[in-house]
């Protein structure tokens, strides 16, 4: 009887002290859902540029975030498809760079380091014909 009693107690008093930081906790997830991270609700501009910031100093892994971000907002900016394809080719992710630079093969005024990335993209996913190809442009 005595067990019975100390654990419904120690039960009982975990429970209201857990409660408020249930609740809590409950609070932010709507909060944060219902209204957006001031810090995440950036315009294509600004994440544009935080992009350029991050690629100009070597930091691909991040420019990469923000590149990928702001073609979400608008996908039709060619140079900025380019930088992205070079962020992921530079971090290692070659599938994803070689998909990012097949869907702007056919694009007009492309850098000339596109089609070295490009190449190299193919190269490490085995597709030799089409990489050297793409060294030949």
């Amino acid at each position: 009887m005595l067990n019975f009693l100390k654990n419904n107690i120690m039960s009982d008093k975990f429970k209201i002290i857990n409660a408020p930081i249930f609740v809590s906790n409950i609070f932010c997830i709507i909060i944060f859902q219902a209204f957006p991270i001031f810090g995440l609700a950036q315009s294509y501009k600004s994440l544009v540029q935080k992009g350029n910031e991050y690629y100009d100093n070597k930091s691909y892994a991040e420019a990469q975030i923000f590149f990928a971000e702001a073609l979400k907002k608008k996908n039709n900016d060619l140079e900025v498809v380019v930088k992205l394809g070079e962020c992921l080719w530079r971090c290692n992710k070659m599938y994803e760079a070689n998909g990012i630079f097949s869907s702007i093969i056919n694009g007009r005024n492309l850098p000339p380091s596109f089609y070295l990335y490009y190449g190299q993209s193919l190269r490490a996913a085995g597709n030799y014909r089409e990489a050297k190809n793409m060294f030949l442009k």
